[in-house]
C-alpha cells in the first residue's frame, strides 16, 4: 500500500467530519507551495529562485492556542522559532508606505494568480522583543495562501483542506513531517502503523491539530477529549477515550470493517501521537 495514502486513510477514520475552529488559523499546518515566478522588478534570477526553493520547501507554519511555531524538517532541531501571534489589518498604502512599492508588488501578486486586496491581514508576534527571525517576522494572509517576502520574492504556503491536497502535500512532506511509518518494508497485512510528534504541544492541542487537519463528513470525536473514560456510539462508529494518568490518552474508533487506534503521550518535549488503522476483509 502505498505509504502516503495509508496515513491518509489512518488518520481520516479518526478525524473525519470535524469542522475547524472559528479562528481560521487555529489548529491549521501549513506548507510551502511555491515561488514566486520572479522577484518585485519583473526579474528572474534561475540560480537564486533555486536557492529560495531549497530553503524553504520544507518549511512548516503551525498555528495552534494562539502560538504559531515554524519548523524546518531537515534541521537537528527542526523548531526554528515558536511565538504567541496576532493579527493585525493593514491597507496596502500604509504597509508599502509608497504608491510605486504598492503598484510593483500588486503587480507580483497578480502574475501568480492573486489580487491584493486593499487591505491585508499581517501575522506577527505579540511582543516585538520576542520574534520570529526574519523573514517569518511578518506574515501576510491573502486568500488561501501565507506569504513571505526574501530577496524580493514573494514565497507562498498553503493550507491543506480536502484529500487530494493531503496527498499533494505527503508528496513534499505535507503532515507526514511530523508522522513516520512503523515498519514501512514489511509485508502489508491489512494494518497500517504511524508515529507522529508534535513539538511544544501538550495532549489537547495535538488532538485539535490532528481533528482540524483531517476533516470529512461524519463526525467521530468529540470536540474536546472527556476528563475521564468514555464510550459512545456516533454515526455508526463506536469511539472509546482511555487515560492512563494525565499523560497518556488513548482513542480507540471501530466502524465498518474498520479500526484506528491513537495513543496520545505528553512528553516533556510535546506530544507523540502512535496511530494505527486495521482494515478487515
Amino acid at each position: 500500500m502505498n505509504n502516503y495514502f495509508g496515513v491518509i486513510c489512518a488518520l481520516f477514520l479518526i478525524f473525519s467530519g470535524m469542522a475547524h475552529a472559528k479562528n481560521p488559523l487555529d489548529a491549521s499546518i501549513w506548507f510551502y507551495d511555491k515561488v514566486s515566478n520572479a522577484n518585485v522588478l519583473g526579474k528572474k534570477d534561475p540560480v537564486l529562485l533555486h536557492k529560495i526553493e531549497s530553503k524553504f520547501k520544507d518549511i512548516s507554519l503551525l498555528f495552534n492556542n494562539k502560538t504559531i511555531t515554524i519548523k524546518n524538517k531537515i534541521l537537528e532541531n527542526s523548531k526554528i522559532c515558536s511565538v504567541e501571534y496576532v493579527s493585525i489589518k493593514k491597507t496596502l498604502s500604509v504597509y508599502f508606505m509608497s504608491n510605486s512599492t504598492r503598484n510593483l508588488y500588486e503587480a507580483l501578486y497578480k502574475n501568480n494568480g492573486i489580487t491584493l486586496p486593499n487591505e491585508i491581514k499581517l501575522i506577527g508576534s505579540v511582543s516585538p522583543d520576542n520574534s520570529c527571525p526574519s523573514p517569518y517576522d511578518e506574515i501576510i494572509a491573502i486568500g488561501n495562501y501565507l506569504t513571505i517576502v526574501e530577496n524580493d520574492y514573494v514565497i507562498f504556503f498553503k493550507q491543506v483542506k480536502d484529500d487530494v491536497q493531503k496527498i499533494d502535500s505527503s508528496r513534499n512532506g505535507g503532515l507526514l513531517n511530523f508522522c513516520k511509518e512503523g515498519n514501512p518494508s514489511r509485508i502489508y497485512d491489512g494494518i497500517d502503523s504511524y508515529t507522529s510528534f508534535f513539538p511544544d504541544m501538550n495532549i489537547q492541542e495535538s488532538y485539535n491539530l490532528l481533528k482540524n487537519a483531517y476533516s470529512g463528513k461524519q463526525e467521530v470525536l468529540k470536540s474536546i477529549p472527556p476528563e475521564a473514560n468514555a464510550n459512545y456510539e456516533l454515526n455508526g462508529n463506536e469511539t472509546t477515550y482511555q487515560w492512563e494518568g494525565s499523560t497518556v490518552l488513548k482513542v480507540t474508533v471501530t466502524g465498518d470493517s474498520q479500526r484506528g487506534s491513537y495513543i496520545f503521550h505528553k512528553q516533556i518535549s510535546g506530544t507523540s501521537v502512535a496511530i494505527e488503522s486495521e482494515t478487515q476483509y
